[in-house]
């Protein structure tokens, strides 16, 4: 999102202004003692002066931020407080925008606030941020994000919030816990020796004693009161309410003013950046320049000098200024409106002069041209406040329709926004987005509908690649393979080395896997994906989505590595979404060697299950994650925590779609006890029919494979025939799609089977290489009528030079280096006695090492 310097910047503080060097030094100690220190008092009371102060003398911790009305949603509060944050650890400012732009929904916000916080914790030095204009809050979600920011900031960070209004916060809970420090108008009132020392010394007055007395009773200590009171050497009056403070400032200050300064003043205000060529535009005069800087040098209307000379009233003047402007009569105040509107940078503040300059069609017709601009700006507040001064009939034009549709989205209101863009009857964009709308509300053959339609009209190529992913997830859904393949196919040729990489990294999900024949295209995807990507939020989700793939091509020990890698990788960014953390601990159990401690494998069942738990809607995340648990449980003879986890799988699947595994899954944990239990008939029933529901299956069963299952039973019962007739598919299969992971999933059940099949099966080389991975055991490879033995790494090497693969291609299926790869390779051909590839390839077959499946 895109902010305006200013926002970060310390306000000014005048030449004049008294340095309250006890009250600063006391307020420096308690901010850093709590999580959050209240600084609330009315306007005028010195508030942004004193925090001002405060963060000079603390150069490189203190951090400060200017709240707006934006700020009340969410992600814009969150993208703004990580901005500042940001400058102290850079890491927060690539990370909460790369989350962000992930999730487009709220579990973006409560990622994106994991993120920040888990990297300020690594800083090493205590950070005080100051909010200023904390009234400015008032949404609800905004409140309740500021709430789960106190609560959770590490011991090093610490919030300090200037306000005229206490916030929705349980204040007496929070005293009690600790976590307040809290200054008010009582503190922040001058004392008589303050008083003294502002108006005689810094302000260069020669007041009396008694006067400053008097103006001391007068204001009741108010610095903003004393202040103006001083310059125009009165103590008439004094303000006892919010209501009396207007008519206090006309009475004493204002009206004392020729008509030209207060027409000058009143003009001015209604700007939202007070510069020169600006206050010349709206005023016509020439010497606004001149008068600005009088005007600020007197500090008598509290108008200060900022950055990049611009000026600014406090916030107490401002707001009187502009009600003297409401009361121009109608034609001047819109003349001045119009003005106004030529003269400002800032389009939100354009379309608001517009508006109140009665300039309706120039108002809607930039919100038309710059909405969905000021929208990814995060401008939702703004955006909304501007529609809603609209006319209901203006608002049906299609620009505002879709402009309304994004609002309702972005507020998390489905339907709404389905209304909204149904009702624009625009094409392309709007029809995804309102197909996005119906799949996340569950209709998916509405939503696939629209797609369609959509993918028919001129999309970005950003869209076109995030309509074809959806596109992807809804077949996949459906027990579409075809439909899966072709979508996902059609998705990442859109891909190039720009945006559209960062898309396709966001959304190409672990769960595309199950998509049978795709393992191909996941491969290309993440070695291009890899040559783009540096390092951040979208090359760890592609990082992810390999980890899965390596896992099904068998690279587990490469897979197994970057498992934990990436899981705390992701924890500098919140943790992990919840389908690929989920991703994530399926494949580490998977993965699991045999060899872990009984610790180390309840833990690893237990962060997946817990994240199963996290996805209740997903038809295949906690029946999978339970038959893993069971199927670890067995192998391990912990019968009866086999049986627990089976009870946890749904037993009535009448109703499951034809490609949920659950099913398979089941019945195949259902046999594995029964054949456990003697109960072979049962077993081999359940087995067999676990089998049979596999082989309907539309995806790919990813937990492993059931023909290995019911083939083991086979083998424990001395039915070898039997057990080759089941394995043989399986093998084949997992040979032809560069699957092999789906055997060796299986690991103690497996052994046996590839034991049998490595000597009697037509797969025979590629059942012991599989066998060589999970027993560590290479086979001797004896070459027949000579005394060579090919290892399994040769072997590995072997098959995949005689497909075809070069060199730099091998070391990245196998995981090496290009120069092991070479010596492997002159090994090989030294062995075979082959001086090329092909004569390599022919003389292995001949020697029986190499089938033609192969």
């Amino acid at each position: 999102m895109a902010f305006p310097a200013g926002k970060f910047a310390l306000p000014h503080v005048q030449t004049t202004a008294l340095d309250r060097v006890a009250l600063r030094e006391s307020l420096g100690d308690d901010a850093f003692a709590a999580a959050l220190t209240l600084l609330v008092a009315p306007a005028g009371y010195g508030k942004s002066t004193l925090a001002a102060q405060l963060a000079r003398q603390l150069p490189g911790q203190a951090l400060w931020l200017t709240l707006d009305e934006d700020d009340n949603e969410p992600r814009r509060l969150i993208a703004a407080v990580a901005t500042a944050l940001g400058r102290r650890v850079p890491f927060i400012g690539r990370a909460v925008p790369a989350v962000l732009d992930s999730h487009p929904n709220s579990d973006g916000v409560l990622l994106a606030l994991s993120a920040m916080l888990n990297a300020v914790s690594q800083h090493p030095e205590h950070l005080l941020i100051i909010l200023d204009d904390g009234e400015k809050l008032r949404s609800s979600p905004a409140i309740e994000l500021f709430r789960n920011l106190v609560l959770r900031v590490p011991d090093n960070l610490h919030l300090l919030l200037a306000s005229r209004a206490v916030p929705d916060i349980p204040l007496a809970r929070w005293r009690l816990r600790g976590l307040l420090a809290e200054r008010g108008p009582e503190d922040l009132r001058f004392s008589p020796d303050e008083v003294e020392e502002l108006v005689n010394r810094r302000l260069g007055l020669t007041l009396s004693s008694g006067a400053v007395d008097r103006l001391m009773q007068r204001t009741e200590g108010w610095p903003a009161g004393i202040r103006m009171l001083a310059g125009e050497r009165t103590v008439a009056g004094s303000p006892r309410s919010e209501a009396e403070l207007y008519a206090f400032f006309t009475r004493q200050v204002f009206d004392a003013q020729p008509p030209e300064v207060r027409r000058f003043l009143a003009a001015i205000a209604v700007l939202s950046e007070i510069s020169v060529p600006a206050c010349v535009a709206v005023t016509g005069r020439t010497d606004a320049a001149d008068l600005l800087e009088h005007l600020a040098d007197r500090g008598l209307f509290l108008l200060q000098r900022t950055e990049g000379e611009v000026y600014r009233f406090h916030a107490l003047v401002a707001e009187f200024l502009r009600r003297k402007v409401e009361r121009w009569p109608v034609d001047a105040r819109q003349r001045l409106h119009r003005r106004a509107a030529a003269a400002e940078r800032d389009t939100v503040a354009v379309i608001g002069h517009l508006l109140r300059g009665a300039d309706q069609a120039a108002a809607v017709d930039l919100l038309e041209t710059e909405g969905l601009s000021l929208l990814s700006e995060g401008r939702a507040v703004s955006l909304g406040e501007l529609l809603g001064k609209l006319p209901e009939d203006v608002l049906h034009r299609p620009q505002l329709l879709r402009l309304r549709g994004e609002l309702a989205f972005l507020s998390g209101d489905l339907a709404a926004a389905r209304a909204a863009f149904a009702a624009s009857g625009l094409s392309g964009p709007v029809l995804a987005r309102q197909a996005e709308c119906l799949y996340l509300q569950g209709d998916r053959e509405a939503s696939r509908v629209l797609l369609d339609r959509a993918l028919l009209s001129t999309l970005e190529p950003d869209m076109t690649v995030r309509v074809g992913l959806i596109r992807t997830q809804l077949a996949q859904l459906a027990g579409d393979a075809e439909a899966a393949r072709l979508s996902l196919r059609a998705a990442l040729e859109v891909v190039d080395a720009g945006h559209t990489m960062v898309v396709a990294a966001t959304h190409v999900l672990p769960t595309f896997c199950l998509t049978p024949g795709v393992l191909g295209d996941l491969d290309r995807f993440v070695e291009t994906a890899r040559r783009c990507l540096a390092e951040g939020l979208p090359r760890l989700q592609v990082d992810a989505l390999a980890v899965f793939v390596d896992a099904l091509r068998g690279r587990h020990d490469k897979a197994r590595v970057q498992v934990l890698r990436i899981d705390a990788e992701y924890a500098r960014y919140g943790g992990a979404p919840p389908l690929i953390g989920l991703a994530l601990a399926f494949t580490d159990v998977l993965l699991l060697r045999g060899d872990e401690t009984a610790a180390e494998i309840d833990r690893t069942l237990s962060q997946m299950i817990s994240r199963a738990e996290m996805l209740p809607h997903l038809w295949f995340a906690q029946p999978g994650a339970w038959f893993l648990a069971g199927r670890v449980r067995w192998s391990l003879g912990h019968l009866e925590q086999a049986r627990e986890a089976l009870a946890r799988i749904p037993a009535d699947l009448t109703d499951a779609p034809a490609h949920n595994p659950a099913v398979v899954n089941r019945l195949s944990l259902a046999g594995m006890l029964a054949s456990t239990a003697g109960e072979h008939r049962e077993a081999e029933r359940l087995l067999r029919a676990a089998v049979e529901a596999e082989d309907r299956l539309e995806m790919v069963d990813v937990y492993g494979s059931a023909r290995i299952r019911l083939a083991a039973h086979y083998v424990r019962r001395r039915r070898p025939a039997d057990a080759l007739r089941v394995a043989e598919p399986a093998l084949r299969r997992c040979l032809a799609d560069g699957s092999p992971g789906l055997i060796l999933f299986e690991r103690a059940a497996a052994v046996p089977v590839l034991r049998l099949a490595a000597v009697r099966g037509p797969h025979a080389a590629f059942a012991a290489d599989l066998l060589t991975r999970l027993t560590g055991v290479e086979p001797a490879r004896p070459l027949s009528g000579t005394n060579e033995v090919l290892t399994t790494r040769e072997m590995e090497v072997l098959r995949l030079l005689s497909a075809g693969a070069t060199n730099p291609e091998i070391a990245h299926e196998l995981g090496v280096g290009v120069e092991t790869v070479k010596t492997h390779a002159a090994r090989l051909f030294r062995k075979l006695g082959a001086t090329s590839r092909t004569e390599a390839a022919l003389r292995a077959r001949r020697f029986g090492v190499l089938t033609s499946e192969t």
